[in-house]
C-alpha cells in the first residue's frame, strides 16, 4: 500500500499520508490532498475526506458512519440511484459484512429502501435492490 499526503507543512502532510494509508479500500495507492480530498489514481475517484457539507455532516451525526464511507455512498448515490449490496460492496472496496452493517445503519435512518429484488442465478436466494432515499 502507499499513502501520499500534500500539506503547507511537512507535519500536516505526514498526517495527510497516514489518512491515506489508513482508509478502507482494496486500491494500491491513495494520496490526501492539502484540502483533504481522497483520491485513488488508479481508477480516477475522489472523495472529500473531510466533511463539511450539511447534508453528508447530518448524516454522520445521526447514523454514525465516517467521513471516508458517507463521501464514498455520496459519490456512488450520484452514479447509481437503485442498487444491490454487491455493487455497494464493490465499489466501496470493502467486506459484504462491511457493506450489510451500511445499509442496515442507512435504512434505520430511512436513507435507504428495499425496492425489489433480482435473481443472479437459478438457484439460491434473490438480491434486495435498494434505492437511496438521500437529502440533495
Amino acid at each position: 500500500m502507499i499513502g501520499i499526503g500534500y500539506g503547507s507543512d511537512y507535519q500536516t502532510a505526514l498526517e495527510h499520508a497516514r489518512i491515506a494509508l489508513s482508509a478502507s479500500t482494496e486500491q494500491q495507492m491513495r494520496i490526501v490532498d492539502a484540502t483533504k480530498r481522497l483520491s485513488f489514481p488508479e481508477s480516477g475517484e475522489s472523495v472529500q475526506y473531510r466533511v463539511t457539507d450539511e447534508n453528508a455532516f447530518d448524516i454522520i451525526k445521526r447514523i454514525g458512519i465516517s467521513p471516508v464511507n458517507i463521501g464514498k455512498i455520496l459519490a456512488f448515490s450520484k452514479r447509481k440511484h437503485e442498487f444491490t449490496a454487491k455493487e455497494l460492496t464493490d465499489y466501496l472496496g470493502v467486506s459484504r459484512r462491511t457493506t450489510e452493517r451500511l445499509i442496515k445503519k442507512l435504512h434505520d435512518a430511512g436513507f435507504v429502501d428495499v425496492i425489489g429484488e433480482e435473481m443472479s442465478y437459478a438457484q439460491g436466494r434473490p438480491r434486495a435492490v435498494y434505492i437511496f432515499k438521500l437529502p440533495s
